[in-house]
């Protein structure tokens, strides 16, 4: 998860993660103020309720989160204070994920360090994803969607080269980016608003720095329903976007 921008924080509300491995792996509990009462819980992975790109934090619900007892959605209820997480000893890499595989070949080395997989991680991710210091943008804006085996067999037959991935309870995820690419859309702009060259899960800000001269938020959903659309229409898929628009 190395160069993830963001803060601990901020990462159990989206369950961030990257390469192959997911904040809710590593996780063992958080501390968190409930806004109403001003009372301090704890809750652990399992009331944390993690999914892909998805918590508890991100949905609204009533109940008694200060006894720990919240079970439906937390969103502008609490705020974290601290996060505790769980590394495994003796560590273990991750390494079935297709770009680590791919410096695994390319250097030769099939035990790598620690501290070699954190320099694989972020040459992959500076040379496909844009520095947030450099060109304004709103990161992956799409989950990958996750279809079953009889869906995904269907898309192989029309696309054999849809990039996919078993997961564990037997279902497939879908590479959105590639779902995109594949309809067109890389490199193309609604107003200020693009799909940035290099990864096409990823929208840009054209536009320069000052509001007045950068993209607005219209043109970001506007852009991004286009691509849903699109998407939709060829696949048969919706992609759902993976920051919160407020």
């Amino acid at each position: 998860m190395a160069l993830i921008p963001g803060t601990v924080g901020a990462a159990p509300v989206q369950n961030i993660g990257a390469y192959g491995v997911e904040l809710q792996d590593r996780f063992e509990s958080l501390d968190a103020i409930d806004l109403q009462t001003g009372q301090v819980f704890t809750l652990n992975a399992a009331q944390c309720a993690f999914g892909y790109r998805d918590s508890v934090f991100k949905h609204s619900s009533s109940g008694n989160a200060s006894a720990g007892q919240q079970a439906i959605g937390l969103k502008n209820r609490a705020l974290i204070l601290r996060v505790r997480l769980s590394l495994p000893k003796p560590w273990k890499p991750v390494l079935n994920y297709a770009d680590l595989e791919r410096k695994m070949l390319e250097q030769h080395c099939s035990q790598p360090s620690p501290q070699q997989i954190f320099d694989w991680v972020c040459d992959i991710r500076r040379a496909k994803l844009p520095d947030p210091t450099v060109i304004g943008n709103v990161g992956s804006f799409f989950k990958n969607p996750t279809v079953s085996l009889e869906q995904c067999a269907d898309i192989i037959a029309r696309d054999p080269k849809v990039v996919h991935y078993v997961l564990a309870d037997g279902s497939l995820k879908l590479a959105a980016g590639w779902l995109i690419d594949a309809c067109g859309w890389r490199g193309k702009s609604v107003g200020l608003a693009g799909v940035y060259e290099k990864q096409a899960l990823v929208l840009v800000n054209r536009g320069g720095r000052s509001p007045v001269e950068s993209a607005t938020g219209g043109e970001v959903m506007t852009l991004a329903k286009a691509i849903q659309t699109s998407v939709y229409e060829r696949f048969g898929i919706w992609l759902d976007p993976e920051p919160v628009v407020v």
